[in-house]
């Protein structure tokens, strides 16, 4: 059987009423913000404590919790690499833009990762490793070891 301990915080619940309220650091919260009672105010059994004392015919009475379990998203930073990270880049394939295949962050054993422009001249594929650097220190948007298209990573 559900207890008052069992309450998490965001956790929505419900009153004999039909009424909502969000239960947020000990307080049960109205959607327009307002708190309308504190969990002190119930026993354990989830029973209004308040005009008289429990009983089964409290219309304050918890008779419901719902835990929102999953979550939508409502924003996300699709960009892999930072303005800075896009304009080195830009610079370092100019010159054989159009034979760029796929870049790739290349994670090492010892920590260090590198990126690699992996292209193609003639039918032959050459990979071009730039100067190693310490793994988290750059290009912390792109995942370790996948190759990206120029269109992906926006150049």
């Amino acid at each position: 059987m559900f207890k008052k301990k069992d309450l998490r915080d965001r956790d929505i619940v419900i009153y004999k009423n039909g009424w909502k309220r969000t239960f947020i650091g000990g307080k049960l919260i109205s959607e327009e913000g307002v708190v309308s009672k504190t969990i002190d105010e119930y026993n354990e059994n989830l029973e209004n404590l308040s005009f008289g004392g429990p009983s089964k015919e409290n219309d304050l009475n918890i008779v419901k919790v719902e835990r929102p379990v999953k979550y939508e998203t409502v924003y996300e930073n699709k960009e892999i690499l930072d303005e800075v990270e896009k304009r080195y880049l830009r610079e370092v394939i100019r010159p054989f833009r159009d034979k760029v295949k796929t870049i790739e962050k290349y994670i090492y054993s010892g920590g260090n990762a590198s990126i690699d422009i992996c292209t193609e001249f003639s039918n032959s594929s050459w990979v071009i490793q730039l100067k190693p650097f310490p793994k988290y220190e750059m290009y912390n948007g792109m995942e370790d070891n996948k190759k990206y298209t120029l269109e992906e990573l926006g150049l």
